[in-house]
């Protein structure tokens, strides 16, 4: 029922209070933590995949409120049902899944949001990396850019792990974050084999390494 409710069509309510949530996101982080984008553009119409270096519980926050289509995040359904903050979820038609070691359950919630031709929010290393360097990235997002045909456009996101560490919001700091975008990368350039998804993998991470002035780690 939930993810037949993210996918339905959003009406003029549903737009309304979004835009207001976002903006007023948006106005905090450039108030409170001084956002800075660089070299962001217009996303394209279509089916369209943003992948972002996951470093805090603000990182949803800085791609939803700053890019020009809506994003629709997954997240797992532990979080989701959190008295606090479940409506706000729930108004921005984020897909909860049961966490599964194979993923399946949000494989088949992102594919269902790019099948809707909408924009979908993913962080391929899976989890907030505890040390705030890159960690190697699980197959999903190539899975899904192959099956879609999406681009995927990769996005550094730098500062917010140390304005928001483990999501404790007495520890929140005032420190600069800065959202960088790559140029976009299509599947469709890449083999339809598992060694095309290691690839495509390869070529987000070592994007979003770039942007960063990071290096992606080799595989271990």
């Amino acid at each position: 029922m939930a993810r037949e409710a993210a996918l339905k069509p959003i009406g003029r309510l549903n737009t309304g209070l979004h835009e207001i949530v976002t903006g007023s996101v948006r106005t905090m982080l450039r108030t409170v933590f001084r956002l800075s984008i660089a070299d962001t553009r217009p996303l394209p119409p279509g089916p369209v995949i943003v992948a972002a270096n996951h470093r805090s519980f603000l990182d949803p926050m800085v791609v939803g409120s700053t890019l020009t289509r809506r994003v629709f995040f997954i997240m797992a359904r532990q979080h989701y049902e959190r008295p606090v903050f479940r409506h706000l979820y729930r108004l921005e038609r984020c897909i909860p899944v049961e966490h599964e070691a194979d993923n399946r359950g949000a494989l088949r919630a992102g594919k269902s949001i790019l099948d809707a031709g909408r924009v979908l929010g993913i962080f391929p290393e899976g989890h907030i990396t505890r040390d705030g360097r890159l960690a190697h990235a699980q197959p999903g997002t190539a899975w899904l850019a192959q099956k879609t045909g999406a681009p995927v456009i990769p996005l550094y996101i730098g500062g917010t792990r140390e304005a928001l560490q483990s999501g404790a919001l007495h520890r929140i700091r005032a420190v600069k974050v800065t959202m960088k975008m790559g140029a976009p990368i299509d599947p469709k350039s890449f083999a339809s084999t598992r060694a095309g998804q290691e690839d495509i993998t390869h070529a987000v991470m070592s994007a979003i390494a770039e942007l960063g002035g990071e290096v992606y780690p080799p595989a271990p």
